[in-house]
C-alpha cells in the first residue's frame, strides 16, 4: 500500500483511452489493465480503481463527485464491470494464490 503508484497505468485506468480504442477495434483491451493471468497486477490496478471510485469520508467538490461519476459511467459503458464479473465467475480462486 506505500508502493508509488505507477503513474503510467493510473492514466490507462483513469482515461480507459486504451480500452476505447481497443473496444473499437473489437480487441478485449480490458486485459492491459486488469490482467487476470498475473495475480500481483491485477490485485494492484483494483487497488488503482478502489481509489477512483471510492470516497473513503473525503471531502469531494461537487466538480470531483461528477469526474468520479463520469468515470464509473465510462468504465460501465465500455465493459470494465463485465470483464471483472467473467475473471470471478471463471477463476478458480485456489489457482490465484
Amino acid at each position: 500500500m506505500q508502493v508509488p503508484v505507477n503513474q503510467s497505468l493510473l492514466q490507462k485506468i483513469k482515461t480507459l483511452q486504451d480500452v476505447k480504442q481497443l473496444a473499437e477495434k473489437e480487441i478485449q483491451g480490458w486485459s492491459e489493465i486488469v490482467d487476470p493471468a498475473s495475480t500481483y497486477k491485477m490485485l494492484y490496478s483494483l487497488q488503482i480503481l478502489n481509489t477512483l471510485i471510492s470516497v473513503n469520508n473525503e471531502r469531494l467538490s461537487e466538480g470531483e463527485v461528477q469526474e468520479r461519476f463520469e468515470w464509473c459511467q465510462r468504465f460501465l459503458e465500455l465493459g470494465g464491470f463485465d470483464h471483472l464479473y467473467t475473471i470471478l465467475s471463471t477463476s478458480d480462486v485456489q489457482d490465484m494464490l
